[in-house]
């Protein structure tokens, strides 16, 4: 029996995500005045947060409630997005195969990189 394991690395803009999409608040942006009323509402970094729609406006799933932010709120949030994959752990003879599974799922992963100042 193979061990599952799960593997995240995929930073996200909240504006990127879709609905259903899952992840933990990294990082918010902005002013003082836009981070503190994204911490008003319950948005602070490591909040678990499910988006549950993006258009007209965001609905966030966070601690049993809903949030709703406008576009210029969203945009200012970075999420550590929960795992795109689950892969099971390989064994050695199976690596080549599982180097290559990894690779095909990282692609369709969304990789955020906040250029260095």
């Amino acid at each position: 029996m193979l061990s599952q394991s799960t593997i995240s690395i995929t930073l996200s803009p909240l504006h990127l995500m879709q609905p259903g999409e899952e992840g933990r608040i990294h990082q918010l942006r902005g002013s003082d005045d836009v981070c503190a009323q994204l911490q008003q509402l319950g948005l602070t970094p490591g909040t678990r947060i499910r988006v549950e729609q993006n258009h007209p406006h965001w609905i966030l799933a966070s601690h049993s409630r809903s949030i709703s932010i406008a576009d210029h709120l969203a945009s200012q949030i970075s999420v550590w997005m929960d795992p795109c994959c689950l892969l099971p752990f390989p064994k050695k003879q199976e690596k080549t195969f599982w180097i290559q599974k990894i690779a095909l799922n990282l692609s369709k992963c969304i990789l955020f990189i906040k250029p260095s100042a």
